[in-house]
């Protein structure tokens, strides 16, 4: 169950998560430097998530269903290519 179940939270913890781990790397990434970074207690992260592992795969899930969202917007245009002969 993704912390806080997708909502207007849920985005800026993301993007603090995401930053966290491009600047120092996932694997020098702890979960309490996680909870840190989002203001939360080590309880509280470990209740949404077991391990930093199962966030980075939520994180990974919510991009890949965006990506499916805007390739099936993309499908059900006109086809707007044009070949020039």
């Amino acid at each position: 169950m993704p912390m806080p179940e997708r909502c207007s939270r849920f985005a800026e913890y993301r993007d603090k998560v995401l930053e966290l781990f491009a600047s120092k790397g996932f694997g020098q990434v702890g979960m309490r430097e996680l909870a840190t970074c989002l203001g939360l207690a080590p309880g509280s992260l470990y209740h949404h998530y077991p391990s930093k592992q199962h966030l980075l795969l939520d994180l990974i899930e919510e991009f890949y269903e965006k990506l499916l969202a805007t390739l099936g917007r993309m499908e059900k245009r006109p086809n707007e290519a044009c070949c020039l002969t």
